[in-house]
């Protein structure tokens, strides 16, 4: 049954909701500002999160590099953005496309600045599926440093910052946005992600308009339950 009394996913700062309380446990869990709950998938929050850096900027001239997946190609292309890529290394033991370094991010836009197409955002993969991370300070510095955004791609990032050997989720590290895939190896059922973003009126606003042009108006709310029951399990006990 649609249970639209618990509150409706937009709307993730109205207390008085289940909707919002339960969003902001999620803020809160992975200690970033804010937090929303997205029934589509890490698909579905990055098509939400590169639609409002489109309104944010305008544009959308996004860097991204070769491993990136299929959805922020997708959605820049529907969207009417340009892609170009950054260089990154292969790792030949494991076969992994390992994200770029702060400096190859740096080359490319740099790169870019020169042929007068400047970066509007940076999107990178941290963690990529092998597991290995981004430096995402730095490359956050770098990124901002040219006038850019940054957001990351951490679907199979959603243990980040409950263990002390794994570093914090991206926007606590300095990502404009990122978008982390819950039903990935963090309980929850599939489907279930979050789209979380930095303090930034003009970017919070883009990101709930975005929202709402995107997401279906009935969401699952078995879904959404699922993903409250993750996330307070990963607060009580994510380190074990």
């Amino acid at each position: 049954m649609d249970q639209t009394s618990l509150g409706y996913f937009a709307d993730q700062h109205h207390e008085q909701t289940e909707m919002g309380r339960a969003q902001t446990r999620a803020a809160l869990a992975y200690g970033v500002p804010h937090a929303a709950y997205m029934v589509h998938g890490s698909t579905g929050a990055n098509a939400v999160a590169l639609g409002a850096h489109k309104l944010r900027r305008g544009q959308l001239n996004v860097l991204v590099a070769r491993g990136a997946h299929h959805s922020i190609i997708n959605r820049t292309l529907e969207i009417g953005g340009n892609l170009s890529f950054a260089r990154s290394e292969v790792n030949q033991r494991f076969e992994a496309a390992l994200p770029p370094s702060p400096s190859q991010i740096e080359e490319a836009l740099i790169r870019a600045d020169a042929a007068g197409a400047l970066i509007d955002l940076v999107v990178i993969t941290s963690p990529v599926y092998e597991g290995f991370h981004a430096r995402v300070p730095e490359i956050a510095d770098v990124t901002h440093s040219h006038g850019a955004l940054l957001h990351v791609d951490s679907a199979w990032g959603p243990l980040a910052g409950f263990h002390p050997s794994l570093p914090q989720t991206p926007v606590a590290l300095g990502a404009d946005s990122g978008s982390i895939s819950i039903h990935k190896l963090g309980g929850a059922l599939s489907q279930c992600a979050l789209l979380t973003w930095a303090d930034d009126a003009a970017l919070d606003r883009a990101m709930r308009l975005a929202q709402i042009q995107y997401c279906t108006t009935s969401p699952s709310y078995v879904l959404a339950a699922s993903m409250d029951d993750a996330i307070v399990k990963l607060t009580d006990s994510g380190e074990a």
